[in-house]
Parts: C-alpha cells; structure tokens; sequence
C-alpha cells in the first residue's frame, strides 16, 4: 500500500480531517475543524450541458458525497437550479471539484444522426428502424406520438458496466403526419456495480489525485439511450444513439430506400343490355369455351355467370375488345367510367365516381311558446362507382391485383305521402384478391348481372285520373330487365422516362 493510500485510511478510521496550509498539512477532528472554521463550505456553480441536472445532483449526493472520505463532505452538497441546468456544490473546494470531474465523465454529448430519405415515407422508414434496430414495438394504428410501450431489459456481468435497462415508447398513424414527429425513444438507468461508486480525493489546487470509496446506497441516472424521429415535410430521419446503432440504421435506410415502381392502370366500367350481354356470352362460349362460378351475397344478384374472369391472350383480347366495342355502338351497351390512374407499388388507389342522394327525411315539430315550427333534417348517401386497386409488380413482369369495384344505383325512393320513408339501393360488387395478370394485358371481369322492374303507365288525360271508372281508361304493363357490368382492365409497368410523358 502507498504512503498516500495508508494516511488516507488512517484519517478515516479516525474520523479525523485535514488541510493543507501553504506546506504545512493541519490535522484534527472533523467536528473541531467544523468549528474552527476550516475548510469552510461555499457556494458553486457547474454547468450541465446534455443532461438533467436534477438527476446528477441526485447522483452525486447518493453516489459520491455518501462516502466517508478525508476533505470529501459526508452529506448531501449537490442541489440544481432547473432555470439555468445548473449544480450548485454547497461544500468546499474538494467537493466542487470532486463533483466537477464527475459531472465531465457523465455529461457527454449525444450522438446526432441526420438522412435524407429519397423515395420511402420517413414515418414507415422511422418505424421499421425502432423495430428492428433500437427492439422498440410500433404500432402502425393510431395517428400522432401515441402508440404502444415496447420495453428490452438487458444485465450486464462485464466488471466496468453495470445493469442497463432500456424502455422504448413509440407510435404512428396510418395517416401521414405534416412536420418532425418521435417515431420512438428510449432511457437507460445507468448503475454502478456494488463494489462501489465514483469518488476521487483531491487537493484544493483541483488536481483529482484518484478514485477510490465504497457507497452503501446507490442513485441511477436516467438517460436518453436512443431517439428516432422522423420530418416528413423535409423527407428526413433523425436519430440520436450509439456509434454501432446510427451505422445499423443507416445500412438498414440504405438497402430499404429504394424507388417504388408505379403502375398505369387503365378501367373501362361498361354495362351491357340484356341483348348486349347474349351476343358476348355467345361470342366468349363459341370461340374460347366457358367459365360458370357463382356468386353469393344479398347486394348482388349473380347466377351461372358466364366468362367471370378471362385473362386472354393478345389476339383473344382484341376480338373481345371489339366485340364490346361494336355492342357499345349498337346502343347494346354504354361506359359508366373509363378512369386511368397511377398507382404505387403495394399501395390501394380508389376511384370515386358518385353522387349524393337523400337517403331520409326527417321532420321534427318545435314548440316554442305559441309558435311551432318544422326541422327538417336529411341523411344522405353516395350513390355511383368506386373502385379499389392495390397493385403488387412481381420482377418477372405479372402484377397482382386486389380489386375492390362497387356499382350502386338508385332502385326506388319509398314515401309515405309527401315524406321521404327510404331509399332502396341497386348494388353490384366484387372482391377480389391476388388476380394475377401480365404486364400490358388485359384482365375482363363480367357476370354481374342485375334484374329491375319497370313499371310503365299510359292513360287517357283526365278520365284516366278519375276514380273507379278511370281503370277503364289506364293501361299499366310491367317489363323486367336485366343488364350485365364488365369491367376491363389494362395494367403496364412504368418507367422513369414513361411516367413524365403520360
């Protein structure tokens, strides 16, 4: 043991002091030195940078000025002043400078990461970095900063690190957020081993002479370990983490950031008349054969559907297309929608081609005083065509499809007198998952056959209107009809040079 270390134990075990007086050292008991005078206690300040200083004033009076040490103050010296994130050191010169070297081995700068994102939405880029890199759980529900509590505890056995505990909160909407939102974040609760904690024993010139001491009750510091956040006007990632964590996140942007491939999606939406729809059953049956499927669902009225799906060569394709061409000519046969629209890879465009309708009319009577009056309020209802597409580009040139398509019409308005009771709907809609189709061709969906009734009533003016004898004079006939949706559609893959031209 050295001479140094030797005396420094006889003084503690002695519960003596002592000071150092030009080069003369003082020794005597720490109550007489107290009241002596020696060694007199002041007031402070050290300046926190990056952390809290509440936290490393709580530290430093559990962790450092816990330990009964010569010069080294016994109670608690650290305050903070959370206006200027400031230490106050209410004790001598040694505990100011004891207190000063620790704060510069804990009060380091965080790293700070900054990448520009090119082509992927920052938020979803943000989220698969705190899963799979910081071990965060996101939830993709939900709009904001909020979402579900992901949480890693690890221990560590080496000899110089203690236990580490690492809690991550993170969360994102489905719908995209404008501005800098914090995908995720995490702390770590720092702890020293239990064979002690920091101390340092020094002279009043500030020179730390070494560091040594046992504490029996230990303070953690909680810490940022990791933060993400993602500026989605800027398209960039923010992350502030370990050395070996931003470079995991920046291979992971680098090989995730890629351009999407984008689709020309083009629909004709056609109905056919009960003619028009013969003389293309006929045309499909005699020259390619025939595909019967069956259709169950209360909205839509499909039995023995002839051609549900024909995924047809080029040659093939064009003798359909003209022949639903020449019907459409004939007056067999019309376009409801022809929309062309762009689509991201794995991302559901819509087409909404509608109008509102009063779905109900309601009249509540208001009495106010001797006066009454009506509030006629309305629900109402889109009526018309929507159209869900999700295209999924494979690289050997098919596309996948889910198709949503809807067609709704107006089948009836029920009154009661002059009120509005309900409005009954003609629906037709298909589902469909996982279509495959190759680039360039054409995909016809048909079979969607609807029946209605119209009624027709011709009468001779006036004595058709009287009533009993007005029968004789009114003419009501009943006709049933039936007509056929078909929807064709062409997907082709873009690329760079063709997107610009469309």
């Amino acid at each position: 043991v050295s001479l140094n270390k030797a005396f420094e134990y006889v003084m503690t075990v002695s519960g003596l002091a002592y000071w150092q007086d030009g080069n003369s050292l003082v020794i005597a008991s720490k109550n007489v030195a107290s009241n002596l005078g020696i060694n007199k206690a002041m007031i402070k300040p050290i300046q926190v940078k990056y952390l809290d200083a509440g936290m490393i004033a709580d530290f430093l009076n559990n962790n450092v000025f816990s330990i009964n040490k010569p010069e080294i103050s016994v109670h608690q010296v650290a305050t903070s002043n959370p206006r200027t994130n400031q230490v106050l050191i209410f004790g001598n010169e040694n505990d100011y400078v004891l207190a000063k070297k620790t704060i510069e081995l804990i009060d380091v700068k965080p790293l700070i990461k900054t990448i520009d994102v090119n082509y992927a939405n920052p938020e979803v880029l943000a989220n698969t970095l705190c899963m799979n890199v910081f071990d965060s759980n996101v939830s993709t529900s939900g709009t904001g900063n909020s979402g579900n509590n992901g949480s890693n505890q690890n221990s560590g056995n080496n000899g110089n690190s203690g236990n580490n505990q690492n809690s991550g909160t993170a969360g994102a909407g489905s719908d995209r957020q404008t501005g800098t939102v914090t995908v995720c974040s995490g702390q770590s609760i720092l702890e020293n081993e239990s064979t002690g904690t920091i101390s340092a024993s020094s002279n009043a010139s500030g020179d730390a002479k070494g560091f040594s001491g046992i504490s029996s009750e230990k303070k953690s510091i909680l810490t940022n370990s990791y933060l993400v956040m993602a500026d989605n006007d800027l398209s960039r990632i923010t992350i502030s983490a370990s050395q070996d964590k931003i470079s995991l996140a920046e291979e992971m942007i680098k090989n995730l950031d890629k351009k999407q491939s984008q689709v020309y999606i083009e629909v004709s939406i056609i109905e056919l008349s009960e003619s028009g729809s013969k003389s293309l059953s006929g045309v499909v049956s005699g020259r390619f054969g025939t595909t019967v499927a069956n259709f169950a669902g209360d909205s839509t009225i499909i039995s023995n559907a002839n051609g549900i799906w024909h995924d047809l060569h080029t040659k093939k394709q064009r003798l359909i297309v003209s022949e639903i061409e020449a019907l459409i000519s004939q007056r067999k046969g019309k376009v409801l929608a022809n929309p062309r629209i762009i689509a991201t890879n794995n991302q559901t465009s819509t087409v909404n081609i509608s109008e509102d309708y009063i779905a109900k009319r309601t009249v509540d009577r208001q009495t106010t005083g001797n006066t009454v009056s009506n509030i006629i309020t309305y629900e109402t209802g889109q009526a018309g065509i929507e159209l869900g597409l999700t295209p999924r580009i494979s690289p050997n040139g098919y596309i996948t499809l889910d198709i949503i398509p809807s067609y709704t019409s107006i089948k009836e308005q029920v009154k009661e007198g002059a009120e509005l009771i309900a409005t009954l709907l003609n629906r037709r809609d298909l589902d469909l998952k996982n279509v495959r189709i190759k680039d360039g061709e054409t995909l016809i969906l048909g079979g969607l056959v609807q029946e209605s009734d119209t009624s027709d009533v011709k009468k001779v003016p006036i004595l058709g209107d009287l009533p009993v004898i007005g029968a004789l004079f009114r003419n009501s006939s009943t006709d049933r009809t039936r007509s056929e949706l078909i929807l064709m559609i062409t997907p082709k893959i873009l690329n760079d040079d063709e997107v610009s031209t469309l």
